[in-house]
């Protein structure tokens, strides 16, 4: 599921947002590792990447 994730994503995207969100999503995942000592899931990461591409859209309006 993991690699269709980032393909899911980058369909939905352009290059520039898709750049983006895997700046702001691999940010947060580093994060979440080493300060709460957890691991991120694949639909979490799902979730967490379709909320990053919302936001980054929000953004740009």
């Amino acid at each position: 599921m993991g690699i269709g994730v980032f393909e899911d994503v980058s369909l939905e995207a352009t290059e520039e947002e898709f750049k983006t969100v895997l700046k702001i999503a691999t940010a947060d995942i580093k994060f979440n590792n080493i300060g709460f000592n957890r691991m991120t899931k694949a639909e979490e990461l799902k979730a967490l990447l379709d909320r990053i591409l919302k936001l980054v859209r929000s953004v740009q309006a």
